[in-house]
């Protein structure tokens, strides 16, 4: 209700099915290179072929749009109703939007990885702990240095210029801060659906999936992430 008043809207009950509180970082926009033989954009490896199904699949949106909408989504979820992400991430709160950010971007790699990693055929199926997992400490440093591709726009990674070099120079401080709020954002998610049965039966905390969020919450079209460039429709 504050970021309500704060921004001169009505005020109301607000949850993510019904304003985005998360902060939006106001930079430049252009996507990194990929990397040259970086495997995701090559058709003749199992990561570019498993991109390409997906593009196949959905036609019009890649993997990574789709995990950096879901991402988001979790995001403006949890800072309403956990004290302790609300007070680091949101800046009227004295947050850090930057921290925000990258903690989206870190919580859209892991989801990314996971769906490759199990081979899933549809993001609804992904389970938010294989997701969780890639966050732990010991693992998560892997994230740092995968580059999601984009087939209509080739020799381009689906990352923007701003987060790659972030994620390339991080020191082991903001490299934290960033892990952690992603960790902490897909925890409260899964806590949240597991504890509140937003389903039609119960469902234990490792059950929960995309598919468990993913309806009557607010459409994310990706210009905040790339402009006019890139779009995502609701998950399918």
């Amino acid at each position: 209700m504050k970021h309500l008043l704060d921004t001169g809207q009505r005020l109301f009950f607000p949850t993510a099915r019904n304003v985005m509180i998360v902060p939006q970082l106001v930079e430049d926009l252009t996507l990194a290179p990929l990397p040259e033989g970086f495997p995701s954009g090559d058709p003749d490896t199992d990561w570019g072929r498993w991109e390409v199904n997906w593009m196949i699949a959905v036609p019009g949106d890649s993997i990574f749009s789709l995990c950096l909408r879901e991402a988001r989504v979790s995001a403006a979820r949890a800072l309403p109703a956990d004290g302790d992400l609300y007070a680091r991430l949101y800046p009227r709160a004295g947050g850090n939007a930057l921290d925000c950010h990258m903690a989206i971007v870190i919580l859209a790699l892991a989801m990314y990885e996971a769906a490759r990693r199990t081979g899933v055929e549809h993001l609804r199926r992904l389970r938010l702990s294989e997701a969780r997992a890639l966050l732990e400490p010991a693992v998560a440093e892997k994230l740092r240095g995968i580059y999601p591709s984009i087939w209509n726009m080739p020799g381009l990674s689906h990352l923007r210029v701003t987060d790659e070099r972030r994620l390339q120079t991080a020191d082991p401080q903001e490299w934290e801060r960033w892990r952690k709020a992603a960790y902490d954002i897909i925890t409260y998610v899964i806590d949240d659906i597991s504890t509140h049965h937003y389903v039609p039966s119960p469902i234990t905390p490792e059950d929960v999936s995309v598919h468990h969020q993913a309806a009557n919450w607010l459409h994310d079209d990706l210009t905040w992430y790339a402009g006019e460039r890139l779009a995502a429709r609701p998950i399918p």
